[in-house]
């Protein structure tokens, strides 16, 4: 009778390589048990990979970059997977940032990704990072009706109160989206003499419903902000950085992954930014200085 000797495996890396195998042959079969499960598994191969949107749906990484306004140098990288909060990234970047150059951030410089109100309160906090946040504001729709900032909310978060004085009659927590739906009785709508500023219809088996954010005062001091001549200067600025993330991936091939993994492709982004920096440093050292005098 013939026998099979396992291999030898001193250090235990033969058992944790089969370890993590298991695992994923585990995650990929209960996958496909439920199609409808979210953080899917898109690659064998490249377990790390997730499925994303940026124009069209593709497989693959998000990239995150943080460049200084003056010296366009980027400063920091981050790769996530590509399904991954893109602004859920922005705190720890900074966090980073400060710790490196030892002095914290004044101000900040965002793409539209940064409207939301988790990542605002965090990066405003005045016992936190303590930042002044420009990042292009999601208008309200425009409307002759009453808008929901109209509506005033109990000091407990209970109910609304309309600008008629009707109290809603329920409500409903929305966690994903950080929103409560509150909805007015259908009798209390009807008989309303405002009703023709508050719906466009009479209520057929519903009142008026109004949502309510719980970064609402975030999202306002955005959209505010949005229209300062501060917010306009920044932004004139901001296509710096979009410049330099099209050099990367235009002239260091940074549209796709060269390797597969997480680690792997942040290495690769963290050398891509490395050698654009080269580049920028060469340039602005290439520039005649200027000396200025003040009487």
């Amino acid at each position: 009778m013939n026998t099979l000797t396992p291999p030898a495996d001193p250090d235990g890396s033969t058992w944790q390589r089969f370890q993590q195998d298991l695992a994923l042959l585990s995650k990929v079969l209960g996958e496909s048990e439920d199609p409808q499960a979210g953080d899917r598994t898109r690659s064998a191969v490249d377990p790390d990979a997730r499925r994303g949107r940026h124009g069209a749906f593709y497989d693959g990484y998000r990239t995150s970059t943080v460049m200084d306004a003056d010296s366009e140098i980027i400063t920091n990288v981050d790769v996530q997977p590509a399904n991954s909060d893109e602004a859920a990234a922005i705190p720890g970047l900074i966090r980073q940032e400060e710790a490196a150059i030892g002095t914290d951030v004044e101000s900040l410089s965002i793409d539209g990704a940064g409207f939301n109100g988790p990542v605002l309160r965090e990066l405003q906090d005045p016992n936190g990072l303590n930042l002044n946040v420009i990042v292009p504001a999601k208008r309200e729709p425009v409307t002759n009706l009453f808008t929901p900032d109209q509506f005033l909310k109990s000091e407990e978060g209970q109910w609304v109160t309309c600008p008629a004085g009707q109290t809603s009659h329920s409500r409903q927590y929305d966690q994903a989206k950080h929103a409560t739906t509150y909805r007015f009785a259908a009798a209390s709508c009807a008989s309303c003499p405002l009703l023709a500023e508050c719906m466009a219809k009479a209520p057929a088996k519903m009142g008026r419903t109004v949502r309510k954010n719980d970064y609402e005062a975030e999202h306002q001091q955005a959209r505010a902000k949005a229209e300062t001549a501060e917010f306009q200067a920044v932004r004139r600025e901001h296509p710096a950085i979009e410049r330099k993330q099209s050099e990367m991936i235009r002239q260091h091939g940074c549209r796709r992954a060269r390797y597969r993994g997480l680690p792997k492709v942040r290495c690769q982004m963290l050398m891509t930014a490395l050698v654009t920096n080269v580049k920028r440093l060469v340039k602005l050292l290439g520039r005649p200085f200027v000396r200025l005098s003040v009487c």
